[in-house]
């Protein structure tokens, strides 16, 4: 195995590991008379509900967009390769290694976070869950960009 790309598995790990500490953190160090998220509870469900489902459809069309937006870009490698946990997610000629590495990063974030507010502040639960989904729309829409931009990615 190449030694670089064990290297990059490494640092990823490592960034996914801080993340679900920091989630943890974040979580058991709040304040239990907090009173962050309640006033979304003060607003009707029949308005939350439509607005909810909205955004969530809309982010993996954003990512996606943006993603592709970036096909056309001539500083971009003229090939993409398919994200994988072992490449390195900064090359800039390569969007999709990043958008892959912030939901992942994204997601032991608010694993971190639904993970702790099952068991401290469970008021805490509904930021990680929104967390957790706004990471899934965001892989989502790298799986969308590899669908829309299917010309660009190498054949393996």
């Amino acid at each position: 195995m190449n030694a670089n790309k064990t290297i990059w598995l490494r640092v990823r790990q490592a960034v996914y590991t801080l993340q679900l500490i920091a989630g943890l953190g974040t979580t058991i160090f709040q304040p239990s008379n907090s009173t962050i998220n309640a006033e979304i509870f003060d607003f009707p469900i029949i308005i939350v509900i439509p607005i909810g489902i909205l955004f969530f459809t809309a982010i993996p069309f954003m990512t996606a967009a943006v993603i592709a937006f970036q096909s056309i870009n001539p500083f971009t490698a003229p090939t993409w390769h398919i994200p994988t946990h072992r490449t390195n997610p900064f090359q800039m000629r390569d969007p999709l290694h990043f958008f892959h590495f912030a939901g992942h990063t994204i997601l032991s974030y608010g694993a971190g976070v639904v993970l702790a507010s099952t068991f401290i502040h469970f008021r805490s639960l509904a930021d990680g869950v929104f967390i957790v989904a706004c990471s899934y729309c965001t892989l989502a829409g790298v799986r969308l960009a590899m669908k829309w931009c299917r010309h660009k990615l190498q054949s393996t």
